[in-house]
C-alpha cells in the first residue's frame, strides 16, 4: 500500500531536515501522526543514517525540528572522532560554543594539511559551503605568519581552549583535539602534488594579451585591484580566474554577476544577513557573498550594473575592508583581492551619474581591454586551442575553406560563440578527423556562406610582416586599440580593418 511523504522518505529524497503533520500525509489515516526528521552524514559526505520523532494525536512543537537538527549535528560531529590518523581542531568565534553542537571542527593530517570541515568551520573561516569536500589546505595558509606559535601552543596544552590569529587577521579560539601523534603535527608542510594542468578556453592566444596577463598578474600579487573591459563573450571571468590561481589557487574564487541578480536580493547576497532581518530570510541568516571570499579573490561581474544605492556601501567596505551582515551590528574584518568586470563604458556612465565616480577610482587599479575574436591576430591559434579542450581524445582539424570562413567571420558573441560552433562541429563530425562547413549547424552554415572570401590563410611576405608590426604594437600597448593606432599612424577604423583582413 503507498503510503505517501513520511518525513524520513522526504529526507532520503532531498537531503535535507523536512516535518510532516496532519494532512500532509498522503492517507487520512495518518492524519492524527506527524514526524520531524534529518539527515546523519559522514565527513565525506556519505548519507549513513535519518534521525526521526513520531508522534500520534498532538501536534509537533515549534522548536521540536530544531531540536531534532541539533541532535543530528551532535551526531555528526561524533563520528568525525572516528576518523584515523588525523587531529581535530574545534574552533568558534565564541569561546563558550565550542564542545556544542555549533561549534566548528577541523581535521589535520600529520603533514598539516585540513582534510575536512563542518559546515560551522566553513563558514567562520570562509572556505565555502562545499560542505563534504575535501579541503587540501595547508595550516600555514590557514592561521599565517602567527600559526607556528599558535599550533605549538594548542599542542602544549591539549583540551584547552585557546585565542589564535587566522591569516586574515581575525582572531577565533579552538581548542585541539589529538591523536597519538597529534603532536608532530608539521606546521611548514611540503607542498601537495600539483594537480594536473587544467585544459580549457585560455585567453593567452595572442602576445597582447599575453603581455597584459604578466602585467596584471604582477600587480594582483601586490594587492591593485583589476578591472577587465572588453564585450560580452571575450573571456573576462577566464582571465578573472587565471589571475587567482596564478596566486592563490586553493583559496576560495567567488564569482558575482551584478546584473543576474534582483536589485531587492543583491544587498542580501553581497552583504549577508541575520536571521530576522528580513521577511522570507533563511534561518539562521546567511553568509554574503563578500564574506564567503574572505582569504581569496571576489570576482564582480558586470559591475557596472551595480545599482547606485548599493555602490556607496561597497565602497565603504572596500575602504575599510570589513562590512556588516543585514540586520546586525557587528563587524566582519575582511581580506580579499577584487576583480572587476564590465562590458560597459564605465567612464561613460560616471559621466552621466550612473556609476560613482570615487568607486570607479577604487576598483580601475589596473586595467585590461580583452579584443574581440574579430580584432585578434591569432584567431587560428584560438581555434585550435579551442578544438584541443573540446576533443582532446581525438585530434580534430578544420578544412581549409572552412577554416578560411571561421577567420573571415565577425564572431559578434566572440569567443563563446565561437567555442559553441566548434563544439557543434567536434559532435557532428563523429569520427571523422577534419571538420568541414557540413559539420556546424543550419544557422551557422548560413552565417559562414555569407562571409565573402576566404580569410587570410596564405600571406604575402608584405602582409606578414605588417601582422607582426600590428601584432608587436598591441603587445606594446597593453592590447589598447587606440594607443595603437596612433603610434600606427592610422585611424582606429583602418586599423580594426586591417585586424580582420
Amino acid at each position: 500500500m503507498e503510503l505517501g511523504p513520511t518525513a524520513p522518505s522526504c529526507v532520503l529524497k532531498e537531503a535535507r531536515p523536512f516535518t510532516v503533520s496532519g494532512s500532509q500525509h498522503y492517507l487520512c489515516e495518518l492524519d492524527r501522526f506527524f514526524c520531524a526528521a534529518a539527515p546523519i552524514r559522514t565527513p565525506d559526505g556519505q548519507l549513513v543514517a535519518v534521525l526521526n520523532v513520531s508522534g500520534i494525536d498532538m501536534q509537533p512543537s515549534l522548536w521540536l525540528q530544531d531540536r531534532i537538527n541539533f541532535t543530528a549535528i551532535s551526531v555528526e560531529n561524533r563520528l568525525y572522532e572516528d576518523l584515523p590518523d588525523c587531529s581535530l581542531l574545534h574552533v568558534h568565534a565564541d569561546p563558550r560554543l565550542i564542545g556544542t553542537p555549533l561549534e566548528g571542527i577541523i581535521t589535520i593530517d600529520p603533514h598539516g594539511y585540513l582534510l575536512h570541515a563542518n559546515r560551522s568551520a566553513r563558514s567562520l573561516l570562509g572556505l565555502g559551503l562545499e560542505e563534504h569536500s575535501r579541503l587540501a589546505i595547508s595550516l600555514e595558509a590557514l592561521l599565517g605568519s602567527q600559526g607556528r606559535r599558535d599550533l605549538s601552543n594548542l599542542q602544549r596544552f591539549p583540551g584547552e581552549v585557546q585565542e589564535i590569529s587566522l591569516s586574515s587577521g581575525r582572531r577565533i579560539y579552538a581548542r585541539l583535539q589529538g591523536s597519538e601523534n597529534s603532536a608532530g603535527i608539521v606546521y611548514r608542510a611540503p607542498e601537495p602534488p600539483q594537480p594536473a594542468p587544467k585544459t580549457g578556453p585560455s585567453p593567452f592566444n595572442e602576445a597582447s594579451l599575453d603581455n597584459a596577463f604578466d602585467i596584471s598578474r604582477r600587480a594582483f600579487v601586490g594587492d591593485v585591484s583589476i578591472l577587465v573591459q572588453g564585450e560580452t563573450g571575450t573571456g573576462k571571468e577566464v582571465f578573472a580566474k587565471s589571475l587567482h590561481e596564478s596566486l592563490a589557487a586553493d583559496r576560495p574564487f567567488v564569482a558575482i554577476n551584478c546584473s543576474a541578480i534582483p536589485s531587492n536580493l543583491i544587498e542580501a547576497e553581497l552583504f549577508g544577513y541575520v536571521e530576522g532581518a528580513f521577511t522570507g530570510g533563511r534561518k539562521g541568516g546567511a553568509m554574503g557573498k563578500i564574506e564567503a571570499a574572505n582569504g581569496g579573490t571576489l570576482f564582480l561581474d558586470e559591475i557596472g550594473d551595480m545599482p547606485m544605492e548599493l555602490q556607496t556601501r561597497f565602497l565603504r567596505v572596500l575602504q575599510e575592508r570589513k562590512l556588516t551582515r543585514l540586520g546586525d551590528n557587528r563587524d566582519v574584518q575582511l581580506d580579499i583581492r577584487l576583480i572587476s568586470a564590465s562590458h560597459r563604458d564605465l567612464e561613460e556612465l560616471v559621466r552621466n551619474d550612473q556609476f560613482r565616480e570615487d568607486l570607479f577610482y577604487r576598483i580601475n587599479g589596473f586595467r585590461v581591454v580583452l579584443p574581440p575574436v574579430r580584432a585578434r591576430l591569432n584567431i587560428q591559434g584560438l581555434i585550435q586551442s579551442l578544438l584541443s579542450h573540446l576533443s582532446p581524445d581525438e585530434p580534430k582539424t578544420i578544412s581549409p575553406e572552412t577554416l578560411g570562413k571561421l577567420l573571415a567571420y565577425s564572431w559578434p558573441g566572440n569567443v563563446r560563440e565561437l567555442q559553441q560552433a566548434l563544439k557543434v562541429g567536434c559532435i557532428l563530425s563523429g569520427p571523422e578527423s577534419e571538420i568541414s562547413m557540413s559539420h556546424f549547424s543550419p544557422d551557422m552554415q548560413a552565417k559562414l556562406a555569407a562571409v565573402p572570401g576566404s580569410g587570410p590563410i596564405f600571406q604575402s611576405p608584405l602582409r606578414r610582416q605588417e601582422r607582426e608590426t600590428i601584432r608587436d604594437s598591441l603587445a606594446r600597448n597593453n592590447g589598447n586599440i587606440s594607443a595603437t593606432a596612433s603610434q600606427l599612424g592610422i585611424s582606429r577604423t583602418t586599423l580594426y580593418k586591417k585586424m580582420r583582413e
